[in-house]
């Protein structure tokens, strides 16, 4: 019967220990699962965070600023070989024939696929020819233009050649041009959303202004594009042919005067005699009745001297 107690006893204190063993263990898996799913909450908090952080980057990135567009473009436009440069040259040309000169000059202006923009001439009092002429070719044949002139011409007394670099004034344009072009979008999208018509009134000017500036820039751009693209060269040109001297000119030129005298005292007479016709054709009506008058005045007095000469007889 004792034993039978013990034995009893003994079991409600396995049992007891295993349920406080089973209670420890159920308390130290929820502890831990609960442990786990804040590590896990805190994993996915700090991968939303650093995702968010990314897309804003990317975003950033995606939309550069007007200072990384011009560094891109300026540096885009210096590793071409071909930087925009606007070429001028100055030359004083020497020839002994004006007109052969010029018609060799338009076949090479034809030939390197140019065009003239202004001519200027003038005769001087030695009957030599001075003229200007302004001409464009295109920039890589504006140094074989150059160098084809000598074989046109006699003597180049004068050349002045120079070229201005404008890439870094073209890319800040473009730069600019790029800046304008998003503000004249965010403008036009402000005024599909623009309910009041104070707004719309204040949008319409800054959008108006912005435009202005934008045509404004692009207008300069073509013009440097247009000078670059096209060189401009400035011919001066002197005839040299030889004259005579003004005294020796006078002996040579006697019988052209002799000639041109007799032409006009041959002249002189015809008019004369054109003249007189003219009058007397003309004035026929006025003339006729007093010569009529005269006539019979001669003759009557004529007659009447000669009666008492009749009568004396």
């Amino acid at each position: 019967m004792l034993k039978r107690k013990w034995l009893w006893l003994v079991c409600f204190i396995v049992l007891l220990t295993a349920c406080s063993n089973a209670n420890e263990n159920s308390t130290q898996e929820s502890s831990d699962f609960s442990a786990e799913q804040g590590e896990n909450a805190k994993n996915s908090q700090d991968s939303a965070d650093h995702s968010a952080t990314e897309s804003i980057e990317s975003s950033q990135e995606e939309q550069p600023s007007v200072g990384a567009v011009k560094q891109a473009s300026k540096a885009n436009l210096t590793n071409q070989e071909d930087k925009m440069i606007i070429y001028n040259g100055d030359l004083t040309v020497k020839t002994k024939d004006y007109e052969e000169f010029y018609q060799e000059l338009e076949q090479l202006i034809q030939d390197k696929n140019g065009y003239m923009v202004h001519t200027s001439t003038h005769q001087n009092e030695q009957e030599q020819m001075q003229a200007t002429i302004t001409l464009r070719v295109p920039k890589e044949q504006f140094y074989p233009f150059v160098h084809s002139v000598p074989s046109i011409s006699d003597e180049i007394s004068h050349s002045n050649i120079n070229g201005e670099d404008v890439t870094e004034q073209y890319v800040d344009l473009e730069s600019r041009l790029k800046a304008k072009e998003k503000i004249e979008e965010r403008l036009l999208s402000f005024m599909d959303k623009a309910e009041k018509t104070e707004d719309l009134i204040a949008i319409s000017k800054d959008l108006e202004r912005v435009q202005e500036e934008i045509e404004t820039i692009q207008g300069r751009m073509k013009y440097l594009q247009n000078q670059s693209d096209f060189s401009t060269l400035t011919l001066n040109i002197q005839e040299t042919k030889v004259t005579v001297s003004g005294s020796n000119r006078d002996d040579l030129q006697t019988w052209v005067k002799t000639k041109q005298a007799l032409q006009n005292s041959w002249n002189g007479i015809l008019a004369f005699f054109s003249f007189t016709f003219v009058a007397v054709i003309g004035y026929s009506p006025v003339l006729a009745p007093i010569l009529l008058l005269t006539v019979l005045a001669v003759f009557y007095l004529r007659k009447r001297k000669s009666s008492p000469k009749n009568d004396g007889e």
